[in-house]
């Protein structure tokens, strides 16, 4: 919402503060992350949507560090790189999910 408002700063602190929590306060899950998307994935989204590509890098390499190979968060970290001019660690995420079981090749596709 408050993204939607303009607000991005207050977004982006507010999001920072729930990734800490979580990680703080939670282990990580051995299956699917309740709720569906972990805080600190969340505080890389916000980081992108907010136009902060170098900062969300750290966001999904944490997330990747916190719940290894999970999808949403390479694909982010794909972006994030791209976004930032780092093509390499872009085309190593998109390799990786490309080489994932049953992944779908429209999905591996950086808009």
């Amino acid at each position: 919402a408050l993204l939607a408002q303009g607000n991005a700063d207050a977004a982006v602190g507010y999001a920072r503060e729930a990734a800490q929590m979580e990680m703080r306060d939670m282990r990580a899950p051995s299956g699917p992350p309740m709720p569906m998307k972990p805080a600190i994935e969340l505080y890389g989204d916000v980081l992108m949507a907010a136009n902060r590509p170098v900062e969300a890098l750290a966001a999904y390499e944490k997330s990747l560090d916190w719940i290894p190979l999970r999808t949403p968060s390479l694909m982010g970290l794909a972006k994030a790189a791209k976004a930032a001019g780092d093509d390499a660690t872009a085309d190593e995420m998109l390799t990786r999910l490309k080489e994932m079981p049953g992944i779908s090749r429209s999905r591996t596709m950086i808009r």
